[in-house]
């Protein structure tokens, strides 16, 4: 009985809306000193479908942005690290990649005490604690725009 209709096959399962996020396919290069920071963004853009590359420190990140065969579509820094801070990471990614989006991170201070953030505003800045629908919509925004 069940061979009755093996000859009708079955749509495939098209997710309906509110089923969540379609998986994003972009890589985001995080870098952060504080460990238990890179692991909780890390964890919340896997989450969300996007390739993750975690760096401690500029030195490291940019060995990644050399070695890291496919594209990189945003970087994601505190602002304040040892030895090299974000601004200087960015303008060395940037000569790196030309295209890539960058998101700028910090829990000291106003966004508008680096007035000499590049780019600047608003939209490249996230204050720390971070809110993790902050996160989510800002670099959605920023790779959009990509």
């Amino acid at each position: 009985m069940a061979m009755l209709n093996a000859h009708i096959k079955p749509f495939p399962r098209v997710p309906s809306l509110d089923e969540g996020p379609m998986p994003h396919r972009e890589t985001i290069l995080l870098v952060d000193d504080h460990p238990s920071i890179r692991k909780l963004l890390g964890s919340i853009l896997k989450s969300e479908g996007y390739a993750v590359l975690e760096a401690e420190d500029g030195r490291q990140a940019l060995e990644l942005c050399r070695r890291y065969e496919s594209p990189i579509h945003l970087l994601l820094t505190d602002i304040v690290m040892p030895q090299m801070n974000g601004p200087k990471l960015a303008e060395q990614v940037v000569m790196l990649r030309p295209n890539i989006q960058i998101l700028y991170m910090s829990g000291y201070v106003d966004p508008h005490a680096f007035t000499r953030l590049q780019p600047q505003g608003d939209d490249h800045f996230l204050k720390k604690p971070c809110d993790i629908q902050e996160v989510s919509h800002k670099v959605r925004s920023l790779l959009d725009r990509g």
